[in-house]
């Protein structure tokens, strides 16, 4: 789980490029066809052919504390849109990208009550 990689869906492709061009990160964009994946087989992966998801997600790995800071500060300088944000973890890395979308989806709708 050591390399640093930005998996991200439901962005225009342009926005992805300015994110890319602000930042020396590999990323890695999701589409529809790896909902069924589990994240560590998504994490080897090249690229994604498919259609766009339709929820806007971030999901980081193998960064430090301070890189994730660095890089939410990044994006919010950028005016980029609300977007699930997650760090990988040893637990959610055998999950399926399904049930993490689902799992934060849910964990939003806690911290807004």
């Amino acid at each position: 789980m050591d390399s640093k990689k930005i998996l991200i869906g439901g962005f225009p492709l342009n926005t992805i490029d300015r994110l890319k061009s602000n930042v020396t990160y590999e990323f890695l964009v999701l589409t529809s066809e790896d909902v069924d994946l589990i994240i560590s087989d998504i994490l080897k992966k090249d690229n994604s052919v498919g259609d766009p998801l339709d929820i806007k997600i971030v999901l980081l790995n193998g960064f430090t504390r301070e890189e994730i800071f660095s890089f939410i500060q990044i994006y919010k300088s950028l005016g980029l849109p609300k977007a699930l944000f997650a760090m990988i973890t040893n637990h959610s890395i055998n999950w399926k990208l399904k049930d993490l979308i689902y799992h934060l989806i849910q964990e939003e709708k806690e911290l807004k009550r």
